[in-house]
Protein backbone atom coordinates (compact mmCIF):
# COMPACT_ATOMS: atom_id res chain seq x y z
CA UNK A 1 0.00 0.00 0.00
CA UNK A 2 1.43 3.36 -0.97
CA UNK A 3 1.77 6.38 1.30
CA UNK A 4 -0.79 8.29 -0.78
CA UNK A 5 -3.34 5.50 -0.42
CA UNK A 6 -2.82 5.39 3.36
CA UNK A 7 -3.38 9.16 3.55
CA UNK A 8 -6.56 8.66 1.55
CA UNK A 9 -7.92 5.73 3.57
CA UNK A 10 -7.15 6.87 7.13
CA UNK A 11 -9.82 9.66 7.21
CA UNK A 12 -12.46 7.28 5.83
CA UNK A 13 -11.66 4.60 8.38
CA UNK A 14 -11.73 7.18 11.19
CA UNK A 15 -15.09 8.49 9.92
CA UNK A 16 -16.45 4.93 9.91
CA UNK A 17 -15.51 4.47 13.57
CA UNK A 18 -17.07 7.81 14.49
CA UNK A 19 -20.31 6.90 12.70
CA UNK A 20 -20.44 3.55 14.46
CA UNK A 21 -19.95 5.25 17.84
CA UNK A 22 -22.71 7.76 17.07
CA UNK A 23 -25.14 5.01 16.09
CA UNK A 24 -24.36 3.05 19.25
CA UNK A 25 -24.94 6.16 21.37
CA UNK A 26 -28.32 6.75 19.68
CA UNK A 27 -29.69 3.32 20.61
CA UNK A 28 -31.94 3.80 23.64
CA UNK A 29 -31.38 1.75 26.76
CA UNK A 30 -34.09 -0.82 27.46
CA UNK A 31 -36.29 0.04 30.43
CA UNK A 32 -35.09 -1.24 33.79
CA UNK A 33 -38.50 -2.57 34.76
CA UNK A 34 -41.02 -4.18 32.43
CA UNK A 35 -44.39 -5.77 33.00
CA UNK A 36 -46.25 -8.21 30.79
CA UNK A 37 -49.55 -7.10 29.30
CA UNK A 38 -51.97 -9.31 27.36
CA UNK A 39 -53.51 -7.60 24.32
CA UNK A 40 -57.31 -7.43 24.51
CA UNK A 41 -59.80 -7.57 21.63
CA UNK A 42 -59.73 -4.32 19.56
CA UNK A 43 -56.84 -2.94 21.63
CA UNK A 44 -54.15 -0.97 19.80
CA UNK A 45 -50.54 -0.34 20.67
CA UNK A 46 -51.54 3.28 21.33
CA UNK A 47 -54.18 2.12 23.86
CA UNK A 48 -51.65 -0.04 25.68
CA UNK A 49 -48.98 2.67 25.68
CA UNK A 50 -51.41 5.36 26.85
CA UNK A 51 -52.44 3.18 29.79
CA UNK A 52 -48.81 2.69 30.85
CA UNK A 53 -47.42 6.19 30.22
CA UNK A 54 -47.10 8.85 32.90
CA UNK A 55 -48.09 12.48 32.32
CA UNK A 56 -44.50 13.62 31.72
CA UNK A 57 -43.78 11.09 28.94
CA UNK A 58 -44.93 11.31 25.33
CA UNK A 59 -47.08 8.28 24.45
CA UNK A 60 -45.16 7.96 21.17
CA UNK A 61 -41.95 7.34 23.12
CA UNK A 62 -43.66 4.52 25.03
CA UNK A 63 -44.94 3.05 21.75
CA UNK A 64 -41.40 3.15 20.37
CA UNK A 65 -40.05 1.41 23.47
CA UNK A 66 -42.75 -1.28 23.34
CA UNK A 67 -42.00 -1.88 19.67
CA UNK A 68 -38.27 -2.14 20.34
CA UNK A 69 -38.39 -4.52 23.31
CA UNK A 70 -40.99 -6.75 21.61
CA UNK A 71 -39.41 -6.58 18.12
CA UNK A 72 -42.63 -5.27 16.53
CA UNK A 73 -42.08 -3.90 13.04
CA UNK A 74 -45.78 -3.33 12.27
CA UNK A 75 -47.86 -1.98 15.17
CA UNK A 76 -51.05 -3.16 13.45
CA UNK A 77 -49.80 -6.74 13.67
CA UNK A 78 -50.51 -7.21 17.40
CA UNK A 79 -53.17 -9.81 18.12
CA UNK A 80 -55.64 -10.38 20.98
CA UNK A 81 -54.07 -12.74 23.49
CA UNK A 82 -50.53 -11.71 22.56
CA UNK A 83 -48.34 -10.95 25.58
CA UNK A 84 -46.25 -7.78 25.31
CA UNK A 85 -43.49 -6.47 27.53
CA UNK A 86 -44.29 -2.88 28.50
CA UNK A 87 -42.18 -0.40 30.48
CA UNK A 88 -43.44 -0.53 34.02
Amino acid sequence: MTVGMKEFLVPFIAAGFLCAAAVQAAIPEPPEKVIEVTVSEHETLWDIAATHTDNETDVRKTIYTIREINHISDPASIQPGQVLKVPG
